[in-house]
This record gives C-alpha cells, sequence and structure tokens, in this order.
C-alpha cells in the first residue's frame, strides 16, 4: 500500500508533463506557422505600389470591423483567462483573431506580434485540457504553458518564457508549480520552431 501513492503520483506527473509538451508543440507549430503566414502575405503587401499600401489600412480595418462584429468571439485577455482559473471559454474565439491579427499586420495595424501568439497559444491549451479532461482550475497552469509556448516561439528563450509566465502573468500570487510544466513547453515549442526556420522548412 505504501508504493501505491508514490506511483501515482509519479503518474500524474508523467501525464501532465506530456501534455505540457503536447501543448508546446502544438502551440509552437500553430504560431511558427501564423509568422510564415505573416511574412509570405506581409512581402505580398510591401511590394505594392504606394497608393495601394495606403488603401490597406482602411480596408484592412474594416475587415477587422466586420468579422468582429459578426464573430462576436468575445474572449477575455491571456492574463484574464488565467487569473479566472481558465473557466472562460477562452478557446472558442482561435480562428476569428487567427485571421484578424493577420489582417492587422499585414495590412500596416499598429499592433504586436506576442499578443496574437500568446492567445492562439492559450486558446490552444484550454482545448487540449477539455480534451483530456483536465479539471478547470488546472487549466491556468495549461493557459500558461502555452503563453510560454508562444514567448519561447517568438523569442528562442524557454526558460525566460517560463519564468515570464510565473511572475507576470500571475500578479501578486506566485505559482511555483507553473514553472516546471511552463519550461517543459517552453523547451518543445522552441525546438517544433528551429526546426521550422531550418531550411528543410523554409
Amino acid at each position: 500500500m505504501k508504493y501505491i501513492e508514490p506511483a501515482v503520483m509519479f503518474f500524474t506527473m508523467i501525464v501532465y508533463v506530456a501534455i505540457a509538451v503536447l501543448i508546446g508543440v502544438v502551440a509552437g507549430t500553430t504560431v511558427g506557422l501564423f509568422l510564415k503566414a505573416l511574412n509570405f502575405l506581409s512581402g505580398k503587401t510591401g511590394a505594392l505600389p504606394v497608393p495601394y499600401k495606403m488603401l490597406l489600412l482602411p480596408v484592412g480595418g474594416l475587415l477587422n470591423g466586420l468579422l468582429l462584429y459578426k464573430m462576436k468571439p468575445g474572449a477575455p485577455s491571456a492574463i484574464a483567462a488565467v487569473h479566472s482559473e481558465g473557466k472562460p471559454p477562452f478557446d472558442r474565439s482561435f480562428p476569428v483573431k487567427y485571421l484578424a491579427a493577420l489582417i492587422t499586420l499585414v495590412s500596416g495595424g499598429s499592433a504586436g506580434k506576442f499578443g496574437p501568439s500568446a492567445h492562439f497559444a492559450g486558446s490552444l491549451a484550454t482545448w487540449i485540457g477539455k480534451v483530456f479532461h483536465i479539471q478547470p482550475f488546472l487549466r491556468a497552469q495549461l493557459i500558461v504553458c502555452g503563453i510560454s509556448a508562444a514567448f519561447a516561439s517568438l523569442f528562442g528563450a524557454p526558460v525566460a518564457a517560463a519564468v515570464f509566465g510565473l511572475e507576470v502573468l500571475a500578479i501578486g500570487s506566485i505559482r511555483h508549480q507553473f514553472l516546471f510544466p511552463s519550461a517543459v513547453s517552453g523547451i518543445a515549442a522552441f525546438e517544433v520552431n528551429t526546426a521550422l526556420r531550418s531550411k528543410n522548412f523554409s
């Protein structure tokens, strides 16, 4: 009997490490493909004559406005989702925000890459948590894993990504249990993006 509890704890740890790796791979691939699509489309719009470039921003704003008005994603930010223990339907807005981010950035809108990437990764992490029937109060940890994966994909710093998730996304409440799975997801995402950036995938 005395070996049952340690065995259960070890098995649980293995399961969560596997899920963290899966989140890193899926989120890293998604962010990598987003960046490739962004670079490709930006190259196309960058080659347009100046008069056409000037039209891109208002057209992009109009398209985004229509998209968000019709689809009404209504998802919270990544930080809000973490602090609400992953309860909001964070994953439902993924396709809308993915397309909206591409339109904004390609048309010359004032936005960065990390915000949309963190949203994609957090959405996918929430979805993975539902697939594996992870308890709602643990889904916040999975969202942090996803955001760590996004950070590592963009900046190539998986350890810094884990610390970022620990210190910034849990403001006022240092959750040390987030550190190890976040680092695992960040490393997995970093390796995936290293492969995507290699000559074989360029």
